[in-house]
């Protein structure tokens, strides 16, 4: 089965989290990572998302560790229109 991989760079104006995540992120810019598998329907083939992750760094002691966390796109886009949102009050 074919399998792709987009990333995009999002940016939190304020610290933010999302389940899944073992602590509260700071303000900044993130890679977002999506895998899909190909499918092959009656109409040609189409792509399913498999999972989307976030690179995270591990900690301030790592220098520059990082680690992946798997998010729920649908909870990220909430979180990126309520951080846009608040930003936009300050």
């Amino acid at each position: 089965m074919t399998t792709r991989t987009t990333s995009r760079t999002v940016e939190f104006q304020n610290a933010f989290f999302l389940r899944g995540m073992a602590s509260m992120q700071p303000a900044g810019r993130y890679t977002v990572d999506t895998d899909e598998e190909q499918i092959d329907t009656a109409y040609g083939c189409a792509f399913r998302r498999i999972g989307t992750w976030i690179w995270l760094t591990s900690d301030l002691k790592s220098r520059g560790a990082m680690h992946m966390a798997s998010v729920d796109p649908a909870e990220l886009e909430a979180a990126l229109v309520v951080d846009a949102r608040t930003a936009l009050r300050s």
